[in-house]
């Protein structure tokens, strides 16, 4: 690497690694992210990462009261336009689904 050159650090790519994670490509709600980076840290740490986090928070615990059997109906669809994050171009779920 040449001095001058920028480097763009990317810790969440650990997050698709099948060494830290079974069938990291598959979602799974229920994935426990040690330690959560996924707002940042350091001087460029995102100021609205506690409200963001608390609203996502509150979404999806009210999402899975409502729907207690909620599950995937097919493998999201992933965009490939963003490389910075995971988008889904749909993501289809079943709210009555039985155990």
């Amino acid at each position: 690497m040449k001095k001058g050159k920028m480097v763009l650090m990317m810790p969440h790519l650990k997050d698709h690694n099948p060494e830290y994670f079974d069938e990291p490509e598959k979602l799974d709600v229920r994935r426990v992210f040690d330690p959560d980076v996924l707002f940042g840290y350091g001087p460029r740490f995102c100021i609205g990462a506690a409200l963001a986090k608390r609203q996502l928070y509150l979404t999806l615990s009210e999402l899975f009261k409502r729907f207690p059997k909620l599950r995937l109906a097919e493998e999201p669809e992933k965009s490939l336009e963003d490389h910075n994050s995971v988008v889904f171009k749909a993501l289809k779920l079943n709210t009555n689904c039985s155990n």
